[in-house]
């Protein structure tokens, strides 16, 4: 099967000439599922988007009614820091790294290959892999904080970045990331929370970093941040849908204007029209699957948030519409 990469606006110079129209069909297919499928999508999208709304709304209520933080710095203590050397893959831990008596360090390894074809042309390829990892947690009441919980708050504390070369090969590098949750740093326990995980469709941690403000104001972000990811991606996926799939359709004129510029002399003046054609096409297409994705969303939007008004102003639309076709 062809490639459809050709067809699409910016993503090849030139269609190749040994497609056909067996080559074409299948990209103009998919061009099609993918105009059906980009309403739905919208659809789906702002549906997503009221419910995390929603979540945000009973996050606030409940954390209003439900939420007990508890300060607990002095329950706080660390293990003896152990003597000798201790090595995370080629990195020796420092003195400093660990004055604040516990330390988290993740280690990630990359290796790059470089490859000669016959025709000299030279591929390099990076592959990235986890490396090792050293973690000495803080205690509470003198039990270690669990792994899930003391990650992720050491990791809001990075102290410094460190990459090394492997002495033995140089192909292969380590990047480490080192942190520590700095001492006399407020932690708060979070109860009330916990039970309402799936209804919040978000992770609730036993600790947070005080004072109180500051604990409640982490956990809103959390989700807050999230929900912000997931509406402006999935509305990004639908702008893409759109354009990619108008760029598949636009597929036969290119193979047409491409077999025309194959001819000899003056009978390449009739793929001109063609050329006009895809010349305001791929500098139109852009705007025009934003500007109609945009116009879906804020209408899909409305009818989701605002029913009754969006029911008003379609109807509206249509009996403008229907009037002036009487005209």
């Amino acid at each position: 099967m062809a490639s459809i990469i050709p067809f699409v606006p910016g993503l090849s110079g030139a269609v190749d000439k040994t497609m056909s129209i067996t080559g074409i069909i299948p990209s103009m297919i998919f061009g099609i599922v993918l105009i059906i499928a980009w309403l739905p999508t919208i659809y789906l999208t702002e549906k997503n988007n009221k419910g995390n709304e929603d979540e945000y709304d009973l996050l606030l209520e409940k954390i209003d009614k439900n939420i007990k933080l508890t300060d607990i710095s002095d329950k706080i203590s660390y293990s003896p820091i152990p003597t000798g050397k201790i090595m995370v893959d080629l990195y020796e831990v420092k003195p400093e790294d660990l004055i604040d008596e516990n330390i988290y360090i993740n280690s990630t390894k990359k290796t790059t290959t470089t490859t000669t074809t016959s025709d000299n042309k030279t591929t390099t390829n990076t592959i990235i892999d986890p490396g090792s990892n050293l973690t000495m947690p803080i205690l509470i009441n003198n039990s270690p904080m669990d792994t899930i919980n003391y990650q992720y708050l050491v990791t809001a504390n990075k102290k410094k970045t460190v990459t090394m070369m492997d002495p033995n090969n140089s192909n292969i590098s380590y990047t480490f990331d080192i942190f520590s949750i700095p001492k006399n740093k407020q932690i708060m326990l979070v109860e009330g929370l916990r039970e309402y995980e799936n209804e919040l469709d978000m992770t609730i941690y036993d600790y947070e970093f005080g004072p109180k403000d500051v604990a409640i104001n982490t956990i809103k972000n959390r989700k807050s941040s999230m929900n912000t990811l997931q509406k402006w991606g999935g509305r990004l996926a639908t702008f893409l849908i759109l354009f990619i799939g108008f760029s598949l359709l636009i597929s036969p004129i290119r193979f047409l204007v491409s077999l025309g510029n194959a001819l000899p002399g003056p009978l390449k003046l009739i793929t001109i029209p063609g050329q006009i054609l895809l010349s305001i096409y791929d500098t139109l297409s852009l705007f025009g699957s934003l500007l109609l994705t945009l116009l879906m969303t804020l209408f899909v939007w409305s009818l989701i948030n605002h029913p009754m008004i969006s029911i008003l102003i379609g109807a509206l639309l249509i009996g403008l519409i229907l009037y002036f076709n009487k005209k």
